[in-house]
């Protein structure tokens, strides 16, 4: 009988534990995280500014505002009478004022055919905007279907060649925030590896890499990276074909577009040239040039005739010099987040989870991918969210040197720098460095106490404070 009672006072205890377990909800540190950086008001406004601003830079060619490259260096005419001018200053009334070429196809005149007259049309998207994306080209057509012509004002004043600055900083946002987080990527896939690899094989192979990362930290990073995107996207010539031309074949010393016969002869020899192709004078009786988009054809006059060598011009490496930017900053920017990582697996590796992982045969790659890595996601993200920044001032750095994005392709950097180089000492044109350097500082601004923020919610040592 006592033994009965004993039990059922035994079941009753338990049960009760069981209810009181049962009351308790437990919070994972992700929703901890969460609700602390809620209580952060910097945080959470960095945070809401960087989202409307990524969305914004997505949809921007939704947006009613004017052709980033539609230049006004003389006055025009808009659809509301209002003129737009080079070096105008912001203007807020009207509001909206009607472009009606936006969309209009424009005749112009390949080199060398003003003796023909002979004109192309070109797409005005290609004209205005530049090459789109086929997701950029729908948002477009969807804009002028809901917009038609009609453009926001310029608020924000226009530049040296009468382009509109609010729409320059709004497709600016597009390169200036894929720099940020494309080179900030490629880092942070190289450095988390490296790190990860280097903190648990430990010994030798650790010592040995870290001495390549503490060689090169010794140098220079900006030299190195100015170097390397100067001479990678220097342009370079390279012989692709050649060829003699009949002995019966003239050329002119005028300038103009290549000749029918001399077409039909370039064409025997399989090589076909374009309605656009045009053809000059370089050196008396000696040297012609035709030059047919990006390849150009050297016609010699050697002992054996007029021989044709055909030339492609090009860059080192067949790429513009933003995404050679990606590539150099990213393998380069890697460094301290290979020594935070490699620090955190140290003090890791040798804890229980990994021991048990080892116990039931977990191989090397999935015990540092699949158990040490995602244990590092909270310091990951805390100096992801450093890094950004570093790698947007540096792009405005180069792009100020006038190293980074290449005209007529536009980023915050690029503008800053053009508005710089137009202020002279007798007239300060002061929109031309305010509003990309606003755009730029409130960016970096956000993107800082955004860290900082997630730098106290994800300490698990605050968990449920």
């Amino acid at each position: 009988m006592n033994t009965a009672a004993k039990n059922r006072s035994e079941l009753e205890r338990y049960a009760a534990l069981l209810e009181e377990a049962r009351a308790i909800k437990g919070i994972s540190l992700g929703r901890d995280a969460w609700r602390r950086l809620r209580r952060i008001p910097s945080a959470m406004f960095s945070l809401g500014f960087l989202i409307a601003l990524g969305l914004l830079a997505v949809l921007t060619p939704l947006l009613p505002l004017q052709a980033p490259r539609q230049m006004g260096t003389r006055e025009r005419e808009t659809g509301t009478g209002i003129r737009i001018n080079k070096f105008a200053q912001p203007t807020f009334w009207p509001l909206f004022i009607e472009v009606p070429n936006l969309t209009q196809n424009e005749k112009e005149q390949p080199d060398g055919a003003a003796e023909t007259g002979e004109t192309a049309t070109r797409d005005p998207f290609d004209r205005h905007f530049g090459k789109l994306d086929p997701f950029s080209r729908m948002l477009l057509a969807l804009r002028l279907k809901i917009f038609g012509t009609w453009s926001l004002n310029s608020i924000c004043g226009t530049d040296l060649l009468g382009r509109d600055i609010l729409s320059r900083l709004f497709w600016g946002a597009r390169v200036s925030l894929a720099v940020g987080l494309v080179a900030t990527f490629v880092s942070l896939v190289i450095g988390v590896s490296y790190g990860a690899v280097s903190g648990y094989l430990g010994g030798r192979a650790d010592n040995i890499m870290m001495r390549l990362v503490d060689i090169m930290y010794s140098i220079p990073f900006i030299v190195v990276v100015i170097f390397l995107i100067t001479v990678l996207s220097a342009e370079t010539e390279k012989e692709i074909k050649r060829f003699v031309l009949a002995p019966t074949t003239e050329m002119s010393e005028k300038k103009g577009l290549v000749p029918e016969d001399l077409r039909t002869e370039f064409k025997e020899h399989k090589v076909e040239l374009s309605d656009k192709a045009a053809v000059k004078w370089d050196k008396p009786e000696d040297r012609w040039e035709i030059t047919d988009g990006n390849r150009t054809y050297v016609i010699r006059n050697l002992r054996k005739g007029l021989t044709v060598f055909a030339v492609r011009t090009g860059r080192f490496l067949e790429a513009s010099r933003i995404v050679i930017f990606f590539v150099l900053v990213g393998a380069i920017y890697w460094l301290t987040m290979a020594r935070v990582v490699r620090g955190q697996v140290i003090s890791l590796k040798n804890d229980q989870f990994v021991e048990a992982a080892r116990t039931i045969g977990a191989g090397r790659s999935r015990i540092i991918f699949l158990h040490l890595v995602p244990n590092l996601l909270s310091v990951v993200i805390v100096y992801l969210t450093l890094t950004i920044p570093r790698v947007m001032l540096f792009e405005a750095f180069l792009s100020f040197l006038g190293l980074g994005v290449e005209p007529p392709d536009v980023s915050w950097g690029l503008l800053a720098n053009q508005g710089v180089q137009a202020i002279t000492a007798v007239r300060i044109y002061w929109w031309l460095v305010v509003f990309p350097g606003l755009a730029l500082g409130l960016t970096l601004w956000a993107l800082n106490f955004l860290g900082d923020g997630l730098r106290d919610a994800l300490d698990p040592r605050l968990k449920n404070r």
